[in-house]
């Protein structure tokens, strides 16, 4: 995919190395108190797919638990109830801003009520490319030129992922060209160097546990339906 917009900056000297701490106003690690007071018009958002994944995931893992203690007798179960629950650790919250006269969605990630990560999407038409590329201008203006591309890659301007490393952690760019028929988009993810890796660890974890839920599910599935199928068979032989 190849961005035709006039990426002026992205051709001039600029800083190699960023000088900024977290996302926009906010270091990472901020309270979300904090990030409440300081941001106007900040929403949850139930339906990020951090969110939802880590609730959804939660909800299949305890009920498997909560299943095998009951069918493990009244002592495990008891013991399963005294047991203290995971509770999600993940939240989202987004409000709405203008860059570079361009509306922009701004969402903020939490893990235990402290700042992670943040993405800001944008959507543009054709007519709005110079406001598109001012607003790619401004990213290099505070965090220096992105990576070089590597061997045998399109040349900066051109690229459809850009990266950045802002000292204490990541930002990548993803953009799509605006059309007659597609608006174009720019997609910026942030990370925290400090935090991130904490977070993917934990979603990874529970991406294994979903696995061994879904693996017993399919096994119990598998046990019952052998089951009634031997039922059947001898109900069968009853009359042959």
């Amino acid at each position: 995919m190849r961005l035709a917009l006039p990426l002026a900056a992205l051709l001039l000297a600029a800083p190699t190395a960023a000088s900024a701490e977290g996302f926009g106003q906010l270091p990472w690690g901020t309270k979300l108190s904090v990030a409440k007071k300081t941001v106007r018009g900040l929403r949850a958002i139930d339906d990020a797919d951090t969110v939802r994944f880590e609730r959804d995931a939660l909800e299949a893992i305890v009920g498997e638990e909560r299943a095998a203690a009951k069918k493990a007798g009244k002592k495990a179960w008891r013991a399963w109830r005294k047991r203290k629950q995971p509770k999600p650790r993940l939240t989202a919250w987004r409000y709405w801003v203008k860059l570079a006269e361009l509306p922009a969605r701004v969402e903020l990630h939490f893990v235990e009520g402290e700042l992670y990560g943040a993405a800001v999407g944008v959507l543009y038409r054709p007519d709005q490319k110079p406001q598109a590329a001012a607003l790619l201008d401004l990213l290099v203006a505070k965090y220096g030129a992105p990576k070089p591309p590597e061997v045998g890659e399109a040349p900066m301007g051109e690229r459809a992922v850009l990266e950045w490393d802002t000292g204490d952690g990541g930002l990548v760019l993803r953009k799509r060209v605006a059309t007659d028929k597609e608006r174009g988009l720019l997609h910026l993810t942030y990370r925290s160097q400090l935090l991130g890796p904490g977070v993917d660890r934990y979603l990874e974890d529970l991406k294994k546990r979903l696995v061994e839920v879904e693996r017993a599910r399919a096994e119990r599935a598998k046990a019952k339906a052998e089951k009634e199928t031997a039922a059947d068979r001898e109900r069968a032989f009853r009359h042959l």
